[in-house]
């Protein structure tokens, strides 16, 4: 395992004691209720085996598995179906929108390698806007190029990395212009044992202009441990991640915005005004991790070892890093957020295998569980919608394809 080394920092305070429920919920039932103006829905232990199972298996499009044009992907970033139907892929590997039709037909590519106007160096994520606006974040130089829909490119805006002491970073483009974003720092090194911690960051704002960052809420981040790291022959003291452990999720659906922490007093809905509107939690306890799921986890670990192509030595390191790895005792509620295109929130449950098919509890806009929906193995999805859902497929040579499946089931 490779040393981890975050950003967090401490920034403010927020308290949740005042979004608690003054009575416990009834037995079986989800309810919603109001505490000082902030909604609280409450789902009970074991709801999720009533709710309608939903299935995308069944596939639609296939891009990726032909031999003509455009059908080559490496690393792909991220994909989105626009409103004539067309389907737009952030390849990575050559810095590439590519443009297809329905069918998965290669149309025509926007954009290639390199820091000019209407160039990526890296691109990190890709988003459809109103209008079928394309936003593009270059993780290397910190803009956000926007595309229209016939490939041609608009313009970009340049995100700060700073902000006093805290490096900014840029998640999603808002309806109104502005950019959700999180604010972390480096936490001290020096450390070489001590207990599980998640060190705070901030979810906020960035203007429209890409300065400035106004904080909406400070949550912890990756449950984290300090060891001693080997690499290049050197050791060192360094941040690991506790394997299973829990994280902070964010997302938005252009106007609220959706903060996960994976504790009991539940995910969080905020207003574009920053003001918390809405708690929805769950009373199910945690799945716990076994001495399986530890085996499995080493296991795909070498395996990710083997397949680096790097020095025996390397190996080795990231070996010893792995052998020493520390496990949470049980599983996270989820792992991802994604906010569906009629406003649905999808929250993935923690895999306990890297290629076990991904697995979503669906709640409506109003935070009401209304579905479980299974997916292909080794598929990610990109884009959730009422009928279909958009994403990376990577067949047993890992080689890419973006595939859209049918979600069935619904009634």
């Amino acid at each position: 395992m490779t040393p981890r080394i975050p950003i967090w920092i401490l920034l403010t305070a927020v308290g949740a004691a005042a979004c608690r429920p003054d009575n416990p919920s009834a037995p079986g039932t989800t309810t919603v209720r109001d505490s000082a103006g902030i909604e609280i829905v409450e789902h009970p232990a074991g709801f999720e085996a009533a709710l309608p199972r939903w299935t995308a298996t069944e596939l639609v499009t296939d891009i990726g598995s032909g031999e003509g044009p455009g059908q080559e992907l490496v690393q792909v970033r991220g994909a989105t179906r626009l409103s004539d139907g067309r389907i737009v892929v952030a390849d990575g590997g050559s810095s590439e929108l590519r443009f297809y039709d329905s069918a998965g037909t290669y149309l025509l590519t926007a954009g290639r390698k390199g820091n000019g106007p209407g160039e990526f160096a890296f691109l990190a994520w890709l988003q459809r806007l109103g209008g079928d606006t394309l936003a593009v974040l270059d993780a290397q130089l910190r803009r956000v190029s926007l595309v229209a829909p016939t490939g041609i490119f608009v313009r970009s805006i340049s995100v700060s990395r700073r902000q006093e002491q805290n490096s900014i970073d840029v998640n999603a483009r808002l309806s109104d212009g502005r950019f959700l974003g999180t604010s972390t720092t480096f936490p001290d090194m020096r450390e070489t044992s001590g207990p599980v911690r998640r060190d705070l960051f901030a979810v906020g704002v960035i203007a429209a202009d890409g300065t400035g960052f106004d904080t909406v809420a400070v949550v912890p981040g990756l449950e984290m441990y300090p060891g001693i790291g080997h690499e290049g022959g050197q050791a060192f003291p360094a941040l690991f991640d506790l394997q299973f452990g829990r994280n902070t999720l964010v997302a938005t659906d252009g106007s609220r915005i959706y903060v996960g922490t994976n504790q009991p007093e539940g995910l969080r809905v905020y207003g574009p005004d920053g003001r918390l509107l809405r708690m929805i939690r769950s009373a199910t306890p945690p799945e716990p991790v076994t001495m399986e799921h530890r085996q499995q986890r080493m296991r795909e670990t070498l395996a990710n070892f083997e397949r680096s192509g790097g020095s025996e030595q390397l190996k080795a390191e990231w070996r010893k890093n792995g052998e020493d790895a520390r496990y949470a005792e049980v599983f996270p509620d989820y792992e991802r957020l994604l906010i569906g295109s009629d406003g649905t929130l999808w929250q993935e449950r923690v895999r306990r295998a890297e290629d076990e098919g991904r697995r979503y509890v669906v709640f409506d806009s109003a935070g009401k569980a209304i579905a479980m929906v299974t997916c292909p193995d080794r598929f990610r999805p990109y884009e959730v919608g009422p009928n279909e859902i958009i994403g990376l497929w990577r067949d047993p040579d890992e080689v890419n394809h973006v595939r859209v499946y049918k979600v069935n089931g619904k009634q």
